[in-house]
């Protein structure tokens, strides 16, 4: 899968993941009610996030930890600015806790979803590759 289709792979998930969170704290008054402009800037804000991931994919990062917590520290800032910007949440102590536990999570969620997207995939790479080395060896 070339690197720019599972950047949108991701972000797909991630906007999933991210609407399901403010559903949540949505329905526990923490978040103002989901709306359709609500909806248009958490796409946004899921969008801004890939391409600021893609683009620090272009920088060689060979720690694992902190090319993790950059992606990370990613997340974070979009969600608390784009807050500010579209003037999503009262930017008060609490809410601000909640988009960064919403935007953790969120961040583990993809991780999790991409890391079972590569296991699998590396099964079907190692399944074909069985089967050829049995049509070697049977003929």
């Amino acid at each position: 899968m070339s690197g720019f289709i599972r950047f949108v792979m991701i972000s797909c998930i991630a906007f999933t993941i991210s609407f399901a969170f403010y559903l949540f704290f949505s329905y526990l008054s923490i978040f103002p009610t989901l709306d359709n402009q609500m909806g248009l800037n958490i796409l946004l804000i899921s969008l801004t996030i890939t391409i600021l991931m893609f683009a620090k994919k272009q920088f060689p990062i060979n720690h694992p930890i902190i090319s993790r917590l950059l992606e990370l520290g990613i997340v974070i800032f979009v969600l608390l600015i784009a807050g500010i910007f579209f003037q999503l949440f009262p930017l008060i102590w609490r809410n601000a806790l909640f988009v960064c536990l919403s935007g953790f999570l969120t961040y583990i969620g993809v991780m999790v979803v991409a890391y079972i997207g590569n296991l699998l995939s590396a099964q079907e790479i190692n399944s074909v590759i069985a089967k050829k080395k049995r049509r070697m060896t049977d003929e």
